[in-house]
């Protein structure tokens, strides 16, 4: 009977059978882990796919973005203040954190992902001094780690949630502003993540902070938080905006390869990934030196290369319009104002009509010119995409920071099974070293995190 009351709960996140099959088993581990909590109080947190926009968010560009039905769930239990226990029941690692003198600290050798939980509480207590969270967190997931999915995301929106079931009644008014406004939680994620200062909160001098990612925006917290199932999101950054949304033409599902190669964005991608996000902030850079600050409708007040793609929508295709920057920097410019400003929104408009075959165009060329200019992919992730084709996909692209991850293929949902099928073997086959690693799935358009507040994002943007 327990079993079914869980499927019930999972089926009221708007998990389709799939979705509800692959949550499953985990949500019975949190559930037996923590009998006393009722299921209405479970978190869940999905994953994402980045449909179009590579390496866009953090220059205030635009993207594409879904969650899958493929996360976290989790049961926070409040106990003392001052002291905050998390169990991994999927590989039965803990770790115990104890507060004193302002400062959260680990109870011996921490694991791996206990880093994530160490940064976002010493960051709580910085930027809200008032917080003094306390109790126990279970949690299980169903992503694959570091594999594009935004799985660390997912696990720091997760402690975010967590955290704020187990403080007292007064968090303090900008806290319980986060609380009730997800577009600002994703922001304010963000800038935990990466590192950066959030306006209002915080130390006077306004200076960084200890992050745990790279230095990227706001395109993975957001999908998570603000997904519905279903649809896809139409997203623009600095400041986040939900542009469009729409569902996935009928006839067209989403299947996700993952590789097997984990990209870290915590370690050994950070640098790697950084690289192409200090191209575009060099751009910028570059810009105010040619036209300094202010001119040409440029605001000093959103320095980002967005707000200069928004002001001249030519900038994809007239290379004339970009001979301010230096000629290593062209390319990097031209990828990003032609997502933003062509591929994002005429991919959109395909999905909106019901043209699958039209969106794939858009899809493809994302992919091809990402690989080309970004120069993020390994030759797994390249040959997920051309075995992904091969098979029977309508279009197939590598998607998230890169440097290993996933791929994510459109397919018809008549033909979804045998697909996975062929697609999982030939990759084996080709590269046999991943077989124990690499996950295979399809996902339609899930539903976003659900924080115990309703069904997922009932409580408003």
């Amino acid at each position: 009977m327990r079993t079914v009351a869980v499927r019930d709960f999972l089926e009221s996140l708007g998990l389709s059978p799939a979705g509800v099959d692959r949550m499953l088993p985990g949500a019975m581990r949190v559930v037996q882990a923590s009998s006393e909590i009722a299921l209405p109080e479970l978190l869940y947190t999905p994953g994402r796919v980045e449909l179009v926009g590579k390496h866009t968010d953090y220059g205030g560009g635009a993207s594409l973005v879904m969650a899958v039905e493929a996360g976290i769930l989790a049961a926070p239990v409040q106990g003392p203040e001052g002291l905050v226990r998390l169990e991994h029941l999927d590989s039965g690692e803990s770790v115990v954190f104890r507060e004193g003198g302002g400062q959260w600290v680990t109870d011996g050798v921490p694991p791996f992902w206990a880093r994530y939980p160490e940064v976002l509480l010493n960051r709580l207590v910085q930027d809200f001094p008032e917080f003094r969270p306390g109790g126990t967190l279970h949690f299980s997931s169903a992503l694959p780690e570091a594999a594009g999915l935004s799985s660390s995301t997912a696990f720091l929106v997760t402690l975010f949630h967590g955290l704020m079931r187990m403080r007292g009644p007064d968090g303090g008014a900008p806290l319980e502003a986060l609380m009730h406004n997800r577009q600002q939680r994703a922001s304010y994620l963000a800038a935990v993540e990466s590192g950066r200062p959030f306006p209002g909160l915080g130390a006077r001098d306004g200076g960084r902070r200890e992050g745990v990612g790279t230095e990227g925006g706001t395109q993975d917290q957001a999908a998570i938080l603000l997904a519905s199932p279903g649809q896809l999101l139409h997203l623009s950054y600095r400041p986040l905006q939900v542009l469009d949304q729409a569902p996935l033409p009928e006839g067209w599902v989403v299947a996700v390869g993952s590789s097997g190669v984990v990209a870290r964005k915590a370690g050994e991608v950070r640098e790697a990934f950084n690289q192409l996000s200090s191209a575009v902030q060099e751009a910028w850079r570059q810009w105010i030196e040619v036209h300094g600050r202010g001119s040409e409708g440029i605001e000093q007040a959103v320095p980002h290369l967005g707000a200069i793609a928004a002001r001249y929508p030519s900038l994809a295709t007239d290379l004339g319009l970009i001979d301010w920057a230096e000629e290593r920097l062209r390319p990097r410019i031209r990828q990003f104002a032609t997502e933003t400003l062509i591929r994002v929104p005429e991919a959109m408009r395909c999905m909106k009509d019901g043209d699958g075959e039209g969106a794939a165009a858009w899809i493809q060329a994302s992919h091809e010119d990402a690989a080309a200019v970004l120069q993020h992919g390994v030759p797994e992730t390249e040959a997920l995409v051309e075995l992904a084709r091969l098979h029977g996909a309508l279009a197939a692209s590598a998607f998230g920071a890169g440097f290993g991850g996933s791929v994510w293929a459109l397919v018809p949902p008549a033909e979804a099974g045998g697909f996975l099928k062929r697609w999982h073997a030939a990759y084996v086959a080709a590269y046999p070293a991943h077989e124990g690693g690499c996950t295979f799935f399809v996902s339609p358009p899930g539903p976003g995190a659900y924080a115990g507040e309703g069904p997922s994002g009932s409580e408003g943007p």
